[in-house]
């Protein structure tokens, strides 16, 4: 085996030299960022890539070191194509079956496909689709469409060819419901904010400026004190802000409910302490930049004040797909529970936020689509966000 380590501007040139080098057969190993000269010991140099890769060969091999590394790297790709393989059949029996008793069996299909997506990508090749019946390159294409990721978008096709009999693929509303149960089943929803056996809640909305957070919370905090007659409180940190603590507190007086204004952690714990009867108590926050760093470590801070929070990350869906990768590598160092994606009505493509759950394995709570107050608000089930994906 010939083993090879390239630097190039990106991974685009990158591919072009291990081809050009090492042929089409060439398998990536490992790819990393690095800084490319320039500067004090290269420290200010433009980023650039760096891309170990390999190919059968008979020659000497580079080192016993780099052998061994690369032979447990291929090891690891064969091991995840055959688990994608069986994960398959087990979609196939699922199918063909169409017994609901099958759940477990789609779980660990489910985990198997999503380990595998990522091996898969690494392979950068165009996805082929000759091999498809025509009613799958449609629905391809409109996932494709909708912005899903295409590695996601050709497997699950793909998937949905190998487990059904050609009669009902041939039957186009057939083959969009299989996609759809398949869809479904590859991201998490939490469930309502309030549970039924009303134990206090105390939950912090956090997220970027603009995304409509405190909306949101009036949005809650009326079908929570209206429809379901619970005990709410409100509390803002919001203090940057003039407008932003009016708008709650007009909020608060229109739906009934008690409304506290807080500048620190230790306010937020005085507050909580006179607020035990309520069942429900959320916390709104100021917008904050993912790259405003001093906003950021200010609400880091917050969260190691010993109090029992649950974090609601709240982002926008018209918000561009790398930008919600930004943003929530910017607020890892959070516990997020559960995400509520805002201004479905403001965008025509929801494939950004079907790739951020899939990404993250984070629960879907609630998605909103409008300004009005509390109609404009959904609790979010796989299923409706799928239909929104395909269908818009």
């Amino acid at each position: 085996m010939k083993i090879k380590r390239f630097e190039a501007v990106d991974m685009e040139e990158a591919i072009r030299k291990i081809k050009r080098e090492m042929g089409p057969e060439a398998v990536i190993l490992s790819t990393r960022r690095v800084r490319r000269g320039g500067g004090v010991l290269g420290l200010f140099g433009p980023v650039g890539v760096e891309v170990t890769a390999a190919i059968d060969y008979d020659g000497p091999i580079s080192s016993p070191q780099s052998s061994s590394r690369s032979k447990n790297t291929l090891q690891s790709l064969l091991e995840d194509l055959q688990g994608i393989k069986e994960g398959m059949q087990s979609l196939k029996d699922l199918y063909s079956t169409r017994r609901p008793d099958h759940g477990a069996d789609l779980q660990q299909a489910i985990g198997q496909l999503r380990e595998a997506l990522e091996t898969l990508k690494q392979e950068n090749r165009k996805p082929e689709l000759s091999s498809l019946h025509e009613n799958l390159v449609v629905l391809y294409q409109r996932l494709i469409a909708a912005g899903i990721d295409e590695w996601v978008a050709l497997k699950s096709v793909e998937s949905v060819q190998q487990q059904l009999p050609m009669d009902r693929i041939k039957v186009k509303e057939y083959t969009e419901t299989c996609l759809v149960e398949l869809l479904s089943q590859l991201v998490k929803v939490s469930g309502p904010l309030l549970g039924q056996d009303r134990q206090q809640k105390v939950a912090i909305f956090i997220g970027p400026t603009g995304v409509g957070k405190t909306t949101t919370i009036a949005k809650l905090a009326a079908h929570h004190a209206l429809a379901d007659k619970a005990r709410v409180a409100l509390i803002t940190l919001d203090t940057y802000r003039i407008a932003a603590v009016e708008q709650l507190k007009t909020y608060a007086r229109i739906i009934g409910v008690p409304v506290n204004v807080a500048s620190n952690a230790w306010e937020v714990r005085e507050i909580l302490a006179h607020r035990k009867e309520a069942d429900l108590v959320m916390i709104d926050t100021a917008g904050r930049s993912q790259r405003d760093q001093f906003r950021m470590t200010e609400l880091q801070d917050l969260f190691k004040q010993g109090l029992t929070l649950e974090t609601c990350l709240v982002l926008s869906a018209t918000t561009k797909e790398n930008d919600l990768k930004d943003i929530l590598q910017k607020y890892r160092g959070l516990t997020i529970d559960r995400l509520i994606f805002t201004k479905l009505d403001e965008t025509t493509t929801c494939g950004n936020v079907f790739n951020t759950l899939l990404g993250t394995g984070k629960p879907l709570s609630y998605i909103t689509f409008g300004q009005k107050v509390p109609e404009d608000i959904e609790l979010a089930t796989p299923k409706r966000l799928v239909d929104l994906v395909l269908k818009g």
